[in-house]
């Protein structure tokens, strides 16, 4: 299974972050950053039938 990462959005200007701030870079708001789970992206190998596999 697939991690999910966390990141943290400004709720006045809708910046992204990485990691939690007391103020907001980009708009320098305080303490407006909430957590946002950001969908699994699936991993980083690429997908294959099992016929692919197999025929392999």
């Amino acid at each position: 299974m697939a991690k999910t990462r966390t990141s943290f959005v400004c709720d006045d200007c809708g910046a992204v972050q990485p990691q939690w701030a007391g103020r907001c870079p980009e708009c320098s708001a305080w303490d407006t950053l909430v957590p946002f789970k950001e969908p699994a992206s699936g991993g980083d190998a690429p997908v294959r039938s099992v016929a692919a596999v197999q025929a392999a």
